[in-house]
């Protein structure tokens, strides 16, 4: 999925997208919710709002690991750039309800 990278449809329909987003870990997944407002689920790929705006990934495992995960970063938000209606939630930020 543009431009994302490796994207599965997890029920077909294209309302559930797991997304690879590898660097904090090798196997982290944000996920994409197509409802009435869109939801960006970046789990660790983006720990906070103000990391994902700055541009700062967290750190890999080891130098490759956070190499990928800048990758993953720029592709999550070249995605939020392209589409910004987009809610965006980060991995560890607590949400308000």
């Amino acid at each position: 999925m543009t431009p994302l990278g490796q994207s599965v449809d997890v029920f077909g329909d294209g309302s559930f997208w797991a997304i690879s987003v590898p660097g904090h870990t090798d196997d982290d997944a944000a996920y994409l919710v197509n409802g009435a407002t869109p939801v960006l689920v970046t789990g660790d790929a983006s720990h906070f709002a103000w990391a994902f705006q700055a541009g700062v990934a967290p750190r890999g495992w080891n130098q490759a690991g956070t190499d990928r995960g800048y990758v993953s970063l720029g592709q999550l938000r070249a995605f939020a750039k392209a589409y910004p209606n987009v809610k965006l939630i980060y991995g560890h930020q607590a949400e308000r309800f």
